[in-house]
């Protein structure tokens, strides 16, 4: 049974993209566009990082035990070397979860 008005064959969203359900934001990654940039000079790999690290991340960042996960995701897979991210996660921070500049710092070192 149909609820909505939209006749057939017609869609009720009239953009070509995929309605994307909306992602927690924070104060961090209102400035994206500078936080990213900041890091590196290649915009098509970054972005496709952000995506990963919105996609990995908790409320209070992406958690280091993910970053694994993260980096197979970025093709840095499927084995990472654990001894790798710990030292440069000691170069970054030291907290457990990063922001998002850090996840694009990190990526680069590593």
């Amino acid at each position: 049974r149909r609820t909505s008005g939209a006749s057939p064959g017609k869609s009720l969203n009239p953009s070509p993209l995929p309605t994307l359900a909306p992602s927690r934001t924070s104060s961090k990654d209102k400035d994206l566009p500078d936080a990213v940039m900041s890091a590196g000079d290649d915009p098509v790999r970054e972005a496709k990082w952000v995506s990963i690290f919105r996609r990995h991340r908790t409320a209070n960042g992406l958690h280091r035990d993910r970053l694994p996960l993260a980096l197979t995701f970025a093709g840095f897979g499927p084995k990472v070397d654990a001894e790798w991210i710990d030292e440069i996660l000691q170069e970054i921070t030291r907290y457990h979860t990063l922001e998002l500049k850090e996840f694009i710092t990190f990526l680069y070192s590593y």
